[in-house]
Parts: structure tokens; sequence; C-alpha cells
């Protein structure tokens, strides 16, 4: 299954963005923790697009229910490539920085790649899902 979702690339729509996700997440039955973990990973990976990246913004969630896992993508048109920042030259105070730190403890993997088709990239999760009611014959 999956589901393609196009975002402004303004602060306002990370909000949306989260709330969109959630919703499906919902209605394909994924358990909450997951749920709110991919909710928080993509919440992220928007924000970074929307600061650093170029629109169009586009979001991809794809959920394999036999290999139970969840990608999420989130492709800009920016020329930018995210980094993680190290968390130890962070101050306590700081209000930002530790998005793909985050994404990193969220998510079984995530990744950067650039887009085929010209300027830009994807940045992406990869997320363990529980089992979601399949049955095996």
């Amino acid at each position: 299954m999956s589901v393609t979702l196009s975002v402004a690339a303004h602060p306002s729509h990370v909000s949306w963005c989260r709330s969109a996700a959630a919703a499906v997440l919902d209605a394909w039955g994924v358990e909450t923790h997951a749920k709110e973990a991919a909710a928080l990973a993509l919440s992220e990976l928007v924000s970074n697009a929307v600061q650093y990246g170029s629109a169009p913004i586009t979001v991809t969630l794809t959920l394999d229910r036999w290999e139970g896992t969840l990608v999420g993508d989130v492709e800009d048109a920016g020329p930018g490539w995210p980094t993680p920042r190290d968390a130890g030259r962070l101050g306590e105070l700081a209000e930002g920085g530790r998005g793909l730190l985050l994404v990193g403890l969220l998510c079984t993997r995530w990744g950067v790649t650039r887009c085929a088709s010209g300027p830009g990239k994807t940045t992406w999760f990869c997320l363990s899902v529980p089992h979601l009611g399949l049955e095996v014959w």
C-alpha cells in the first residue's frame, strides 16, 4: 500500500503532514507506537525539506505488510544534503539540530538519495511495524 502527499514549502504544513500521515497509518491498522514513531520521523524530514530544501515537496508512505516495514520518503528539489549534527556540539538550549539524530533513533534505518529526474534528493526512513493481522496459511 502506498500514499503520496504534496506538501507546501511552508512551516505550517509540517503539522498538517504529520496529522495526515497519522490518519493514513490509522486507516492501515499500524499500531500506536509505530504510527507515532513514523509520524515524528516524517515531520522531522518534512521540516528539513521546508527549512533547507526547495519546493516541490512530495511525501510518500509505503507499507509492506508481508515484510513488516513502513518506508517514508520526503523528496524536495533543493541541492543541499542533510547530515546529522554532532549532538555533543549542540548546546543544551539549542532549539534545532537534532532531527536526523532522532530519526536515526526511531527508525530501523534512514538515508538520502539523489533524484534521478533532476536536482534534489529524497530523504527516507524505514521502520519495522508489528504483525498487521495477516494470516499465514
